[in-house]
């Protein structure tokens, strides 16, 4: 315990105090820089605190003082690789060290045997001063894209939703990419509302897949083409807009991105504590890694 505050793990009735805490604290840095958060509400934190907590796999940690959360993180533990976050502090007790021991406490459970990654805003002085004193690197510069591309005509052929046979296929994919798969994390999205995989199929081949765009789906791919071939199917899968991860050094794929009618949201940075390995393909992070 320090300066009065406490930190444990969270419990399901910890969650409203967490979608609170989420939304304030996002919602401040935002617009305080003059960006737009995607917490639209306290509400619509807690629901999604709900339904992510709940995952096997997810580990949930929060800072309580006088029996109100005032600061939560998350780590998952779903593969080899971890990825942290949300991780928020209330904005009454910012720079006080809540969020260092947030970050001390899913550091030390994650132990130094993995690979442990987030994104943090890149406006963000604070997370990134934070992360970087311990230990975080600066990977990869990222765009939040957001938008519905035109001109699809021909980008859709062998595109089709993931099925639970597909999820082998996909983490061979997955693991020529990145060195690792994400089998468990694809697994759950197959069966959490309102999310979308698909994967695409060329030469009787999975060349693409997507665990659902949004800022915690992922994607990976053998070529641009098949990467694009599954964010235009997406776009017209019956959402108004489409939301993924941009890495800004694929340039040609943000050059197509901005010249189908795109927006780029945010600036926002891949950091990594461990081993990395650059990615030997195409690829979309989600906001954990």
């Amino acid at each position: 315990m320090s300066e009065g505050w406490t930190i444990r793990p969270a419990t399901p009735s910890d969650t409203a105090g967490c979608g609170r805490v989420i939304f304030e604290a996002f919602g401040a840095v935002n617009t305080r820089h003059g960006f737009e958060s995607r917490w639209l509400s306290a509400d619509f934190a807690s629901e999604f605190v709900r339904e992510f907590a709940s995952l096997d796999g997810i580990y949930s940690v929060v800072c309580e003082h006088e029996g109100s959360v005032i600061g939560c993180n998350f780590l998952d533990e779903r593969g080899d690789v971890r990825g942290i976050g949300p991780t928020a502090v209330a904005p009454s007790v910012q720079g006080s060290g809540v969020g260092q021991a947030l970050m001390a406490n899913v550091l030390e459970r994650a132990g130094n045997g993995h690979s442990v990654r987030l994104l943090q805003d890149s406006f963000n002085m604070g997370s990134m001063s934070l992360y970087a004193s311990l230990g975080f690197e600066v990977k990869e510069p990222v765009i939040l894209m957001r938008g519905r591309p035109s001109e699809v005509t021909g980008m859709l052929l062998g595109v089709r939703p993931i099925r639970e046979g597909d999820l082998e296929a996909c983490s061979r994919l997955c693991h020529a990419v990145h060195g690792f798969d994400r089998e468990r994390e694809l697994s759950d999205a197959l069966r959490l509302e309102g999310r979308m995989p698909l994967l695409r199929v060329r030469d009787g081949h999975i060349v693409a897949y997507t665990s659902g765009f949004g800022t915690f789906g992922h994607a990976v791919a053998v070529s641009d083409e098949d990467m694009r071939s599954i964010i235009c199917a997406a776009s017209r899968s019956g959402q108004d807009e489409i939301e993924f991860l941009l890495p800004t050094r694929y340039s040609e794929f943000l050059q197509w991105c901005l010249g189908r009618g795109m927006s780029a949201v945010k600036p926002m940075t891949l950091m990594t504590r461990g081993r990395y390995a650059k990615p030997r393909g195409p690829w979309v992070p989600s906001v954990l890694y």
